[in-house]
This record gives structure tokens, sequence and C-alpha cells, in this order.
């Protein structure tokens, strides 16, 4: 009896001395959707897992990643991680991005250093292994900087795309709608040469951004500063690009001849537009701003097929052309064809005239109360 149990006390020893022994990671483990998870330290190349990512606004899968240039464009996923996260992404000049934990804003602006050079960014420590939802967000319009995100390293498991909001509203406007500024104020260093550039920008604290994630929406900011119908600081003298050219491209700075597919592309259920500052101020005709109102409107509805929602916003620096804008609105069936206007309250307190942050949360207060009012969407 006694060496019987020596025997199965020895057994018992090597048991636990080989799983002392075993390695670590990767662990798996089944989830209750019986799907095996696989820990492990991961870096992924975000154009093979594209399947596994929300992509936001006109983000795209690219051979080298994903290219993400607009105000907004970015990812959006769920992933079981333990300890650090950091991505990497390739700017053509310097950007900045906004980082979602769990439906939380992290407080940190994480810049990334142009130069088309691959730029590791180190989110953070998340703590204990958990499932996690992660958005990635650019603040930086394209004129500013296009990008691409290019890969995300942690110790964990990539699970799924987040899912997509049952709203999406997309934004087409000029330096306002990108967040122009908004960063910029009286205490902030060198007004002159750096209100407007990247530093003092941030569209994810926008109108536009704030305004969707007012109406639980998911959003495009398809914006440009200095941009506008007929005559703007992008085509002052009849040469160069308006919105009805750049509108029409998939990324008008990164390949200005690509055309975006509309017809593989996720149709908005409202679309607002905010453009005519820079016609008012560069000088515009009469004639030539309603053709391009009219035009754009009709290119915006051809392009998704549908009579979809126009919310027609203006105000935020100037009055914006918009007497000529409700006449071609107007003349186009106004709000019972599904054409609205509403001004938004104005403020020059930023960045070179532009609006505050202040202002930018109050132009959203009052653009998603306008379209909730009329039962826009």
């Amino acid at each position: 009896m006694k060496k019987w149990f020596l025997s199965l006390l020895s057994c018992l020893l090597v048991l636990a001395l080989t799983a002392c022994a075993a390695p670590q990671a990767p662990v798996t483990e089944i989830i209750p959707s019986t799907e095996a998870i696989v820990y492990a330290q991961q870096d992924y190349d975000l154009h093979k897992v594209s399947d596994k990512l929300l992509l936001l606004g006109r983000a795209s899968s690219a051979n080298n990643g994903i290219a993400c240039d607009f105000t907004a464009d970015g990812i959006a996923f769920e992933a079981y991680i333990q300890g650090e996260f950091s991505f990497t992404v390739n700017c053509s000049k310097d950007a900045y991005f906004t980082v979602y934990v769990d439906g939380v804003r992290l407080e940190q602006r994480f810049e990334a250093k142009g130069e088309f050079k691959d730029r590791k960014i180190v989110v953070g420590d998340l703590g204990e292994m958990a499932l996690h939802s992660i958005r990635i967000l650019k603040q930086t319009e394209a004129k500013n900087a296009i990008a691409t995100l290019k890969s995300m390293q942690f110790y964990g498991c990539l699970y799924a795309p987040a899912a997509q909001k049952n709203l999406y509203v997309e934004f087409i406007g000029d330096s306002i709608s990108c967040g122009y500024g908004n960063l910029w104020t009286t205490d902030s260093p060198d007004p002159s040469n750096k209100s407007g550039t990247a530093l003092y920008q941030d569209g994810t604290q926008g109108y536009a951004f704030l305004t969707a994630e007012l109406l639980d929406a998911d959003c495009s900011v398809i914006g440009c500063s200095g941009i506008g119908i007929d005559r703007s600081y992008t085509n002052q003298n009849g040469s160069g690009y308006r919105m009805i050219d750049f509108y029409p491209a998939a990324s008008y700075c990164r390949t200005p001849l690509e055309k975006y597919d509309f017809s593989n592309s996720r149709v908005p259920d409202l679309v607002v537009i905010n453009l005519g500052t820079n016609d008012q101020s560069v000088g515009s005709t009469e004639a030539a701003f309603k053709t391009g109102v009219k035009e754009l409107i009709e290119y915006v509805r051809s392009a998704y097929n549908t009579d979809v929602p126009i919310v027609w916003a203006y105000g935020m620096m100037s009055e914006g052309r918009s007497n000529w804008t409700k006449a071609v609105i107007d003349e186009m069936g106004g709000e019972s064809a599904g054409l609205y206007m509403v001004q938004l309250p104005q403020n020059k307190q930023g960045g070179n005239g532009h609006p505050s942050l202040k202002a930018h949360m109050e132009a959203a207060q009052r653009l998603s109360a306008f379209i909730a009012d009329k039962g826009v969407i």
C-alpha cells in the first residue's frame, strides 16, 4: 500500500513539474460563441486583417495598410488586449489622432510626424486581459496630411469589427467642417503662423463630428480648407479645384483622378453641406454660385441614387451667400423635397478668425436639435 502511494505521488509530481515548465503564451480560450481565441504577442498588418475592422468615413483598404486621409477617417474594432497597445502610421506631414477605448475618448492627442516614415504611437497600458472596443480617428484634414494606418501591436487577439451604428451622416464642407483653428486660443503662441496648422486643428472636436456623436451616427467628413462652390482659395482665378472636383474623388489630396466608388459605399441617411464662406470671401458671382449649388446637390443625390435629405448649414463665420443658396433650394422644392437650411451660431474666436472649440460644441447642439425637430432622419 505504501509503495503504491509513493508511486502515485511521484506521478503527480512529474505532472506538476511538466505543467510548470509549459510556455505561458500563446494561450487558447474558447469563448461563449465557441470560437477559439489565441492570445499571443501580435503585430497585425492592417491590410491583411481589414475584414475585422470597421472602416470609418472614406477610409479604405490599401496595399500597405488602411488609407486614412479625411477628417474623422479611421477604424473601429474589438480585440482582447492585455497591457500595452500601440499602432503604426505613415503620414505625408504631421498629423494627430484621437483614440477611444470602450467608448471613452482618451485625453491625449496622439501625434505622428510626417515625411512618409512609419511612426509607432503608444496608446498606453490597457491593464488585464479584457475585450476592448477601440476607435482610432484622424483629427487632421487631408489637405494638411494624408495618412496610412499600417499595423497595431499588443498582446491578445483581434476579435471582430465594431458594429455599424444605425445612422450614417455625411458632411461636405470647408475649413469649418474640418475644425480649422478650433484648438487655438489667445494664450496660444505664434498665432499668425501656426493657428491654421495641424497643431491647432481637431476635426474630432468640430461641429460635424460632434453632431454625428450627438445623433449616435457614423459619419464621413469630406472637407477641405479654403474650398468653395464657385470661387475659393483653392480656385481663386477659375483654375484649381472646387468642391464639385474634390467630392467625387476617392481622396483628392492623394490621387485626384481616382474616383470614389459610390456604388459600393454606404448610403448616408443625411448629408449636411456647409459651404459658401470662401465664395463670399473671394468673390463669387451670383449666377455661377447658384449653378454650383444646384450642381452639387444633384451630384450627391445621383451618386447615391437616392433623394437623400440634405441640410445646408451656414453662418458660423459669415452669411456665406445663404440668400443665394436659399433661392436655389426653394426653386428645387425646399423642405417638401428634403432640402433644408439652418443657421448656426457665428463665432470667430478660434485660429485665423475661425470658430472656437466652444462654438463648435454649440453649433453641434443647434444642428442636432434642428435635425431632430424637423424629423429629417
